[in-house]
């Protein structure tokens, strides 16, 4: 399988659950990392905010799919 090399997780978790449907769960997340991706990358105005809360849920969410992502890269 060739993987895209593109910036917008949503995306990529869309075509990760056509190997494991897993991937499908964390598809809030790839909407919120690729959101959070483009306004700090290309911010129109001032960076957006984001409470210390909202760090920590996304970093507990994405740690669950990373851990996803090594073992189905360890078959």
């Amino acid at each position: 399988m060739e993987i895209k090399k593109i910036h917008d997780i949503e995306t990529l978790l869309v075509e990760a659950s056509g190997h494991n449907k897993t991937f499908m769960e964390s598809l809030d997340l790839g909407r919120k990392l690729t959101v959070f991706y483009y306004e700090n990358r290309y911010p129109p105005g001032f960076p957006p905010e984001i409470s210390e809360g909202e760090v920590e849920e996304i970093l507990r969410e994405a740690e669950k799919v990373i851990g996803l992502i090594k073992k189905e890269t360890e078959l």
